[in-house]
């Protein structure tokens, strides 16, 4: 992983729940990774902090033997930031960021050359902007010189504010105004501020602390660590150092920026644990009232199903048998009636074999629309209900961790109820349709070998006879009457009733099968469906995961390429 790819990849990790509150504060964090290492030896930025008073812009000028920054007695003097930098150096954002960009030309021999110093307002200005102010300008240095006086080296405000940059920042601290001070005074607050860097500051390791007066240095007299402070920041200028400091800074901001996103994803997976073992509960409670009101309908859907088994059986069978199998009791009784009544009245007969016909169909089309809706129908309460209770366990536990449920890929109710509906619907399908054959086709195997001598044979002989006697009688005569052949007609149509009779006692038991067929696909269903949406939700974070788990596991090698010696150790102690 390049340090350049750190912004994309946190930005792709801030969708986890356990880090979207920090966006504010990681991705200037990220981008200080990325720009930090960007830079590479070119000029560094120092950045020159501190408090009121304590003599920022006259230590500027002494470093720079020139008047550079405005010096005075009234305070705050430095309301916005200044950056003086050489001639053709490219300040990139800090130029945006600073208020007034000053050039100079560096001197060969002189105490300053190269760098671009920066003036930034007082940390501990009552006027809350000239303190924001400093620490965007901070943001886009390498290095703070902290400037302290004796006042300010315990300062609550500056060492807040200076705290979240004090660890990814290499640091310098200057005791100023050290003519004010004894040598006792001296030597305690120099302990006392390169404690204060560590303890309050969150600095990695002690930073130098230089005593100087910058007032004398000004006016020619150095004296104290003058000479050691210059020295110091010269070594800045080198190009080896340079990338050395921006190595170990961008190193300490990556480091930084590892254990907050380790956080949140811990974070975001115990919320991920806690709301799919929630997810699972509430699934587990709505599933048996759901089985039980699947095989209710399929009780209800008997006769329907009793009908395709008895269409489906008839596809196998042949000749009147098969016939009878698809009459109804409507039908059948129709037809019986007017086989009786045709003895008396042909017209009769016809009209109430008609007449049962008719009925049958109309019986046959509402009882599978009836069905077709009681299945596949949608807007029901209790399935409305059973999604509700399998739901709101894990919608409820994501919720009081402030989550919205789609973030973690649990639907609505009513989206969820949605596709209840859509199992009901397939399971019936399959039964209706697979589940019958499949029943059907156990049955034929042994029907078969019964039906067909019982039921076929005897008609086949029947037909037989009739067509011999009919034939004799047409070439030696006389004709046969009428009445034979109605006689016939009667005895097919009985041995036919029989036939169906003793073909739908067989049958019985094959819709059952066909019913437990459906209960089974529909749990089979029912649990794909679970497992679907299970692995939706453990899947709707997959991406931000896999960025937040590269820029942990992978974050080793960046800072493998930074120099593993601390920033402050490119610059001597006094």
């Amino acid at each position: 992983m390049k340090p350049e790819n750190v912004p994309s990849l946190l930005e792709t990790a801030l969708a986890l729940p356990g880090l979207s509150a920090e966006a504010e504060a990681l991705r200037p964090l990220a981008r200080d990774v990325a720009r930090t290492r960007a830079l590479g030896a070119r000029p560094l930025r120092v950045a020159l902090v501190g408090s009121t008073g304590a003599g920022k812009s006259t230590l500027l000028n002494a470093l720079a033997g020139a008047p550079l920054a405005e010096e005075g007695t009234t305070r705050p003097t430095s309301r916005q930031a200044v950056a003086y930098a050489p001639h053709g150096a490219d300040l990139g954002r800090l130029q945006q960021v600073v208020g007034q960009v000053v050039r100079y030309t560096p001197q060969e021999g002189g105490r300053w050359t190269g760098q671009v110093l920066v003036d930034t307002p007082d940390l501990n200005s009552v006027a809350v902007e000239n303190r924001d102010r400093a620490l965007d300008v901070l943001a886009e240095c390498d290095v703070a010189v902290v400037v302290l006086h004796r006042g300010s080296v315990a300062e609550a405000r500056p060492n807040q504010a200076l705290q979240p940059f004090a660890r990814r920042r290499a640091l310098l601290l200057v005791l100023n105004h050290a003519d004010q001070l004894g040598a006792q005074a001296r030597a305690t607050l120099s302990a006392q501020a390169a404690r204060v860097a560590v303890e309050a500051l969150g600095a990695a390791t002690p930073p130098p602390v230089f005593v100087v007066s910058a007032a004398r240095a000004r006016g020619g007299q150095p004296g104290d660590d003058w000479e050691a402070l210059v020295a110091a920041l010269r070594r800045f200028a080198e190009e080896a150092v340079a990338a050395q400091v921006r190595g170990d800074n961008s190193a300490r901001g990556l480091a930084e920026l590892q254990q907050r996103v380790a956080q949140g994803l811990d974070a975001t997976r115990a919320l991920e644990a806690t709301v799919q073992a929630a997810l699972t509960q509430g699934l587990d409670t709505a599933r048996p009232a759901l089985a039980q009101d699947f095989d209710v309908r399929l009780q209800a859907a008997a006769a329907q199903l009793q009908a395709a088994v008895r269409r489906a059986a008839a596809a196998r069978l042949s000749g009147p048998a098969a016939w009878g199998l698809r009459l109804s009791a409507w039908s059948g009784g129709g037809l019986l009636g007017g086989t009786l009544l045709a003895r008396a009245s042909l017209p009769a007969g016809l009209l109430v074999a008609a007449t049962g016909a008719v009925l049958d169909s109309v019986q046959a089309r509402t009882r599978a629309r009836a069905t077709a809706e009681r299945m596949s129908g949608g807007g029901e309460p209790l399935l409305e209900a059973e999604a509700r209770a399998a739901l709101t366990p894990a919608r409820a536990a994501a919720q009081r961790q402030g989550v919205e449920p789609a973030v973690l890929g649990l639907p609505t109710p009513e989206a969820w109820a949605a596709t209840l509906e859509r199992t009901r619907a397939a399971a019936w399908r399959d039964v209706e349709g697979f589940g019958v054959e499949q029943a059907v086709a156990r049955w034929w195997r042994w029907a078969r070998v019964l039906l067909v001598p019982v039921v076929q044979l005897p008609l086949l002989v029947l037909l037989g006879d009739v067509a011999f006697r009919t034939l004799r009688a047409y070439l030696l005569g006389p004709l046969l009457d009428v009445r034979y052949y109605v006689n016939a007609a009667a005895l097919a149509l009985v041995w036919t009733a029989a036939g169906t009779l003793l073909a739908g006692l067989s049958l019985a038991g094959v819709a059952t099968r066909a019913r437990r067929r459906g209960a089974q696909r529909f749990a089979e269903g029912l649990a794909a469906a679970e497992a679907s949406l299970q692995a939706e939700v453990h899947g709707a974070l997959a991406l931000p995961l896999a960025a937040a788990e590269t820029l942990l596991a992978e974050g080793t090698a960046v800072q493998a390429g930074a120099v593993s010696q601390p920033a402050a150790g490119a610059v001597a102690a006094p």
